[in-house]
């Protein structure tokens, strides 16, 4: 049984990777090679009215990973969308395993249904319904519970990685003397960066968004900590907790504190994500649905900061925030395959998203520098949060007032730098490179609008891609000339 289960999910992988191949091979009415998925999923629906009721980008990407197989009417759609053969649909339908000889596959390709194929339905590795009410996806409630549970997974492995690392290297510098200023610095910073090593270098392949929405907020979350290690104090307040002072334990406390309301407010995002593909409509406006998908999380972590932190960080993480909330929502948009804009309006956008960049940048960097270098801007020590305040001890710390301020200057410069840079060279990069792809600025053409991956979620795909021929002919074969042999 196991062994016919391994056949059965080389057979949909394999399915996947041609249905891939046939897509980035189609030429569209300008000559341009390749189109996304979402674009497929359009010239589908122009095939078929129930494939805009029914399916979204999702489904397509479930096709082409082999999480599920489309039936014989999925696959003549796509045929027809990407104006395939007879021949070349029915060799898909052969791979699916939906016909039992190449001769019913041809007759199941040309729209007659023949009496020795049983009628097939759409299905995942396990045979079960596979399409739901109008307006579903093909995943059936099983098997979203079970990317919820992968996804749980993935986060609490995650989460156990990260909590043991921080504890050895917090023990490890404590067992140092934690006295010299740099050791908070050194502490939050490779911290931070094992974070991003998770999501950027080793991500979670079905995470899409939700793993660069994760180290986002984290990383926003997590920052701030440079600001106050100069005085070798929290901006969550940790360190005002008796016997916890100018030790390692607050920041250590931070940390975790930050990871695990980023990895909440993730899961948040991807049930959310979900839960709206689930009930969404036709008619649905897409701008409400991806901000519903993207501020709650982001409100649930700035409620945390708001409780936590002091009133530099309020104002701080509101508009750090915001931004992460207009391109993620952005993000989504450019996702949808509802939204769907002409070319010129595709030029217009990425001429206004590059302006929008480049003032944002120049009037950022320049906050910053003013902020640094001006005397009268106001310094707030981390003495109190929402609801209590407590008194500094500077004489126990072993500085005066004067020269903690001239310290928190000093790690302000820090942390805003680091910030400035992620915001501006990753956030604003992803969203800027999304939207040069949707105009055509990629070799896949103006179709192209969206990845079917997240761009920093790199697959071998492209890779698998290029090893295919390049001949149409050769492909049209492939797969039907093997079976006839």
């Amino acid at each position: 049984m196991d062994v016919e289960r391994e056949v059965e999910n080389a057979r949909y992988a394999q399915l996947g990777f041609v249905l891939k191949a046939y897509r980035r091979a189609f030429q569209d009415e300008n000559g341009r090679t390749g189109i996304s998925q979402e674009e497929l999923l359009r010239r589908m629906g122009a095939v078929d009215d129930a494939v805009n009721e029914r399916f979204s980008h999702a489904t397509v990407s479930r096709w082409e990973a082999g999480t599920t197989r489309p039936t014989v009417e999925r696959l003549r759609t796509i045929g027809k969308a990407l104006n395939l053969s007879n021949t070349e649909v029915a060799g898909l339908i052969l791979l699916a395993g939906l016909a039992p000889t190449v001769d019913a596959a041809e007759t199941e390709a040309a729209g007659l249904q023949a009496a020795a194929v049983a009628p097939m339905r759409e299905q995942a590795p396990d045979p079960q319904p596979a399409e739901g009410p109008a307006g579903q996806d093909d995943i059936p409630p099983p098997e979203r519970s079970v990317s919820l549970m992968a996804a749980l997974r993935v986060m609490g492995l995650r989460f156990a990685v990260f909590a043991l690392f921080v504890v050895g290297v917090g023990l490890t510098f404590a067992g140092l003397g934690w006295d010299s200023t740099w050791m908070p610095v050194v502490y939050v910073s490779i911290s931070i960066a094992l974070v991003m090593t998770m999501a950027f270098i080793f991500p979670d392949r079905d995470a899409d968004l939700r793993d660069f929405y994760w180290v986002s907020l984290f990383f926003v979350m997590a920052v701030p900590s440079l600001q106050f290690a100069p005085i070798k104090m929290d901006q969550f307040g940790f360190s005002a907790i008796g016997g916890l002072a100018g030790t390692h334990v607050p920041f250590m406390l931070c940390l975790l504190v930050s990871f695990a309301m980023a990895t909440l407010c993730a899961l948040m995002f991807q049930l959310l994500r979900h839960w709206q593909e689930s009930r969404r409509r036709p008619d649905d406006n897409p701008v409400v649905v991806a901000a519903l998908t993207v501020l709650p999380p982001i409100a649930a972590a700035y409620a945390l900061v708001l409780m936590l932190s002091n009133v530099s960080i309020w104002i701080q993480s509101a508009v750090v925030m915001w931004m992460l909330a207009c391109v993620f929502t952005a993000h989504l948009l450019l996702r949808d395959p509802t939204v769907r804009p002409s070319q010129s309006q595709r030029r217009f956008l990425l001429s206004a998203t590059f302006t929008i960049a480049m003032v944002g940048t120049t009037v950022g960097f320049l906050a910053i520098v003013a902020i640094y270098v001006s005397p009268e801007s106001p310094r707030v020590l981390p003495d109190h949060n929402l609801f209590v305040s407590w008194e500094i001890d500077f004489e126990e710390r072993g500085y005066t007032r004067a020269e903690a301020l001239d310290r928190l200057n000093l790690g302000y410069m820090s942390h805003a730098t680091f910030l400035f840079i992620y915001l501006t060279f990753v956030v604003g990069g992803s969203l800027l490179t999304a939207v040069y792809r949707m105009a055509g600025g990629d070799s896949a053409g103006p179709d192209a609008v969206h990845a079917e991956v997240d761009t920093f979620a790199p697959t071998s795909a492209s890779a698998e891609v290029r090893s295919i021929p390049e001949r149409r002919g050769l492909r049209r074969w492939s797969i039907l000339a093997h079976t006839r042999e």
